[in-house]
């Protein structure tokens, strides 16, 4: 049984920690499922990631930045690809979907279907550019 100054949370993984109230939305998972951190308010300047619930700060501005923020990539969806960057015919996040120019015909497989490495042995004329 849980103290006076804590909490009992019921999570879905069927277990029934005891957390100090302290914990319970201090931004920080406690429980395995991150059910001390549901419902709880985002932060000044925050938004909250969909899938993963929690609360990113600046989110907006880090959206197709390269890092996972939210934690199951979700701020990193469809997203372009940038300038000097080509993208994969198939692919997952992660790995990326958009690879730097020079990982193409590298001699090293980056994109799931090996597509970057595929386009390799075509040959131009000597009126076309590769």
């Amino acid at each position: 049984m849980c103290g006076e100054i804590s909490l009992v949370l019921i999570s879905s993984l069927g277990f029934v920690p005891c957390l100090y109230d302290d914990y319970v939305c201090d931004g920080v998972t406690h429980c395995q499922d991150s059910s001390d951190e549901l419902g709880c308010p985002c932060g000044y300047n925050e938004q909250r990631c969909f899938r993963t619930n929690i609360c990113v700060y600046d989110l907006l501005n880090k959206r197709c930045d390269g890092n996972n923020d939210c934690g199951d990539w979700e701020d990193e969806e469809d997203c372009p690809c940038l300038d000097g960057q080509l993208e994969c015919a198939s692919y997952e996040i992660p790995p990326q979907k958009c690879l730097d120019v020079h990982q193409y015909c590298d001699g090293v497989v980056d994109c799931l279907d090996a597509s970057d490495e595929k386009i390799c042995n075509v040959t131009c004329s000597d009126d076309e550019l590769r």
